[in-house]
């Protein structure tokens, strides 16, 4: 679906490739993504989901940023040392969150903290 992003962690190489959008209604039923991710030895996929709450506060920018923005969780989730699929789902409050801990907060209103 888009081209691929190569992002190097101590593990290794890794291509990312968003392969899926879901945003047909994202004011009522927020805005899901799922990422490829692959590398020589392994293969898997990233679900991201962002809550319609979040996608009500987020900025225009934001908003139009949101395909970045969750490559950059799965990024994040490399960096991280998750080697396997996975789901990161990103809430009312803006903090994206990976089996319970915290990836990332994307409000201002976290910022700081």
């Amino acid at each position: 679906m888009t081209k691929g992003h190569e992002h190097h962690t101590r593990a290794g190489s890794w291509q990312i490739r968003q392969i899926q959008a879901v945003d047909t209604d994202p004011m009522f039923s927020g805005v899901e993504y799922t990422f490829s991710v692959e590398s020589d030895e392994l293969g898997f996929e990233v679900q991201v989901t962002f809550a319609p709450i979040f996608y009500h506060l987020a900025s225009l920018r934001h908003r139009v940023r949101l395909p970045e923005t969750a490559r950059g969780l799965v990024t994040r989730l490399l960096d991280h040392g998750v080697a396997t699929a996975a789901s990161i789902h990103v809430g009312s409050d803006g903090v994206a969150k990976h089996a319970g801990r915290v990836l990332a907060k994307l409000l201002p209103l976290h910022r700081g903290r």
